[in-house]
């Protein structure tokens, strides 16, 4: 293998252990261990979940704005937006109504709301932002969006007229919508839907049966959540003539994304396209050597349009090699036929899960193993 001179490190992050920032200087420095006159080029890389706000923002050279919101379970939080140049402004759902804010015992998606992210929206806009970049992986909901449409002044209604909770137990319940409410400049706004799942609204793979497990349904919970999905997507019909089960990714974060194309007329593109982008990745891969990438798991799923395959892709175009680093890679995964040089588990053989999770293991390991690799492959 050729002496490293340019290396291209644009890792995500290790859910619940290290961010896409620490794994990334944790490789650099294990180059620079080894190698130091190695010019190495750090991204800070998301899909759409956890943290591709703050690396937009940073990647845009915007401001972070802190304001106060409510979380999935409607609880007092704080919160932010990324204040871009020309009036756009990018919103992570995730800070607000993600996933990982919650203990176990307390996700439940019959009951968990998008309405935070919908007041940090509302508050972005009442700034004057013209342009929306919402950023969906992560959350905890599954209620088609109507806490975001909520918050921003529309209204659900029973078959009695009375108003419906936002969340994911009213689905079934709706009839009508009424948009008399709507703050007036939302009309004037672009929405850009930042995601990378491919799932339809209801159905077998769509936000209920794929993704609500996680968010702590069991299955009589899934059926009634998919129940409710279909119901709604008929009342977003009647009301905006948009089928949204036709449109892919309408299943994104709990049907977030179905709502908002619905009502808002958004636009879907590619997180990681737009992650790869905004940081300089394509013009990056100019004269470079080598590509390091990963994240916490890497299996079959990692390439279904997601980030490592995007990286991949990408880099083998102009030739240049990839390898890979998880916190666990699945038996059944052959690196080479997904067109990486290599994948490794940074982990030693029986380490224990738990104490895998901790960052101080985390980054010890993934640097032992990154100077490891590139040692025996001979790029030092």
């Amino acid at each position: 293998m050729p002496h490293l001179r340019k290396v291209i490190v644009a890792i995500d992050s290790f859910k619940g252990s290290i961010s896409s920032e620490e794994a990334g200087k944790c490789v650099a420095d294990s180059i620079r261990e080894i190698n130091p006159s190695c010019h190495i080029e750090v991204i800070a890389i998301g899909d759409g979940g956890e943290g591709s706000g703050r690396i937009i923002t940073k990647a845009h050279n915007g401001t972070l704005i802190t304001t106060r919101a409510h979380d999935a379970l409607m609880r007092p939080c704080s919160a932010f937006y990324g204040q871009l140049a020309d009036a756009r402004a990018v919103v992570e759902l995730a800070d607000t109504c993600g996933l990982a804010l919650l203990n176990l015992d307390e996700r439940n998606p019959l009951i968990t709301s998008s309405f935070g992210c919908g007041e940090v929206i509302r508050e972005a806009i009442e700034a004057g932002n013209k342009e929306i970049l919402l950023c969906l992986g992560g959350s905890a909901t599954n209620d088609g969006g109507m806490g975001v449409l909520h918050a921003l002044g529309y209204r659900f209604l029973d078959h009695k007229g009375d108003e419906l909770p936002p969340c994911g137990d009213s689905l079934i319940l709706v009839r009508d919508i009424k948009d008399d409410h709507v703050i007036p400049s939302l009309r004037e706004v672009r929405f850009l839907l930042l995601n990378d799942v491919v799932n339809c609204f209801y159905g077998k793979k769509g936000a209920a049966y794929v993704y609500a497990p996680q968010k702590g349904a069991t299955m009589q919970e899934v059926v009634l959540l998919d129940e409710g999905l279909q119901n709604y997507a008929r009342v977003l019909m009647s009301h905006s003539g948009v089928d949204v089960q036709r449109i892919s990714g309408s299943g994104a974060a709990g049907g977030v994304a179905g709502g908002c194309i619905g009502l808002l007329q958004a636009d879907v593109v590619s997180g990681i396209e737009y992650v790869l982008n905004a940081t300089g990745f394509f013009s990056l891969l100019e004269d470079c050597d080598l590509v390091i990438t990963g994240e916490g798991r890497i299996d079959q799923q990692s390439f279904m349009g997601k980030v490592l395959q995007k990286i991949v892709d990408h880099s083998s175009s102009k030739d240049i090699p990839v390898l890979a680093f998880a916190g666990q890679v699945a038996d059944d995964f052959h690196a080479q036929d997904y067109g990486l040089l290599g994948a490794y588990g940074i982990h030693p053989q029986g380490f224990p899960h738990k104490l895998s999770m901790q960052k101080e293991h985390t980054m010890t390991h993934l640097s032992q193993c990154v100077v490891r690799v590139l040692t025996e492959l001979e790029f030092c």
